[in-house]
């Protein structure tokens, strides 16, 4: 395993899972209205979601990497396998919610609407990039859905 450095996995990731996690946790229960057990399950998944990255770096490699170590013991590892592109096979309410988390917390771990997070995305990898595209799918889903990126 290769030795954790700041450059691998900095700060302002660890920011943006925590965010996630709070973001999803609070969406969970205040406008979905689900079971505590259920908002804090949320929490722990936006908050481990992106941890895949010190192994790899790779945009749409790190939640399978993490999901197959956690994939015999974790009841959310689908999630986390999927949460980097708009599934067609795979759907649960807590993909939904990670995908929502994940779409209105910035690369810095700002709460944000869709509309910010796509200008960080593209302002980091570009609008033509496939990180860009998706997360732009990804965000019309849940607004088709009726997702509220406003609820702070």
């Amino acid at each position: 395993m290769r030795k954790l450095t700041e450059k691998q996995f900095p700060l302002s990731r660890y920011r943006h899972c925590y965010s996630v996690g709070k973001k999803m946790y609070h969406y969970a229960k205040n406008v979905l209205l689900w079971d505590e057990k259920t908002c804090q399950e949320m929490f722990v998944l936006g908050s481990i979601h992106d941890i895949g990255y010190e192994i790899d770096s790779d945009a749409f490699g790190h939640d399978e990497v993490l999901a197959n170590i956690m994939s015999d013991s974790y009841k959310y590892s689908n999630e986390i396998r999927y949460h980097s592109y708009l599934q067609t096979h795979y759907d649960s309410p807590a993909m939904r919610l990670l995908y929502f988390g994940d779409m209105t917390v910035d690369g810095t771990g700002n709460w944000c609407t869709f509309e910010e997070r796509l200008k960080d995305l593209e302002n980091r990898y570009g609008k033509n990039s496939a990180v860009y595209i998706e997360s732009l799918n990804i965000a019309n889903y849940l607004i088709s859905l009726g997702f509220d990126d406003t609820v702070s």
